[in-house]
């Protein structure tokens, strides 16, 4: 097998078994699944973020595996300068149990080190048992992966989001919210219709110029914090619960907080 940038000469003939991995992955929600559509663009979501360099890791003519990697330029105040997302990672069922994001990552990390040497990503908890991904990351033995950040992930209606938007913007600075629409939807698999996502913008990294300012009925609102944060403690004082928990890994620099994480990122 031989991982392969995407560029612009070599991406069609690697979309379509892309688009295809995609469909094929689903996500709970609730009592249903979801699956997520990135549009007619299949990279402006991860484009829009920082300069991308997209992996595929193939075998032969098929694609066994897929990552993003992206270089993103953070404000000087957080103490490093630019740092690594990694997201998207994906491997065909038919590849799977061969520890193939393993070897994906070290070849990754060998061509980006010398750019820069932090970097980030972040897998979902499951409902019960333990984080495989947590476990494949204990398998870097001259890379070492930091797996003790638990970040919260709230899903608010119109209604609990009003609460808790004064709090929010207490901890987090103005607030506004941002639609993904055409770029990165949320579609569930029983009936094929779309989740309605608003994401919650602030600091230095949120998109605030020119979107709601209030919560909007018939949407679902998102945000994240570290489960440690303050934030995350008051929320629960006022009823309002995370529908999920996220594992974040990081390599290089430790940082000393990810409140400037937003889901709109993620």
């Amino acid at each position: 097998m031989k991982l392969v940038r995407l560029t612009p000469e070599n991406k069609t003939l690697y979309l379509e078994q892309i688009l295809d991995l995609e469909r094929e992955v689903t996500y709970p929600y609730g009592a249903h699944f979801f699956k997520i559509d990135h549009g007619e663009d299949y990279f402006a979501f991860f484009e829009r973020l920082g300069t991308l360099y997209y992996y595929v890791l193939v075998d032969k003519d098929r694609v066994a595996g897929v990552v993003a990697t992206v270089l993103r330029t953070l404000p000087s105040h957080m103490g490093l300068k630019k740092i690594w997302y990694y997201g998207d990672l994906k491997i065909h069922p038919d590849y799977r149990g061969r520890h193939l994001p393993i070897k994906m990552a070290y070849q990754i990390y060998l061509r980006h080190f010398l750019t820069c040497w932090n970097g980030f990503g972040i897998s979902m908890n499951p409902a019960s048992g333990g984080n495989r991904i947590k476990k494949l990351s204990q398998r870097f033995k001259w890379v070492p992966v930091r797996a003790d950040t638990q970040i919260n992930l709230f899903s608010l209606d119109h209604v609990a989001m009003q609460k808790a938007q004064p709090l929010l913007e207490q901890h987090r600075g103005a607030v506004r919210f941002l639609s993904l629409e055409g770029i990165k939807d949320l579609i569930l698999t029983h009936d094929q219709s779309r989740i309605p996502v608003l994401h919650a913008q602030f600091g230095y990294l949120g998109e605030t110029n020119g979107h709601e300012r209030e919560p909007q009925e018939g949407h679902i609102h998102m945000f994240c914090a570290v489960s440690t944060d303050p934030l995350v403690a008051e929320l629960e004082q006022m009823q309002l619960v995370p529908s999920s928990t996220i594992t974040l890994l990081n390599h290089g620099k430790k940082l000393k907080n990810w409140d400037w994480i937003l889901t709109s990122d993620l």
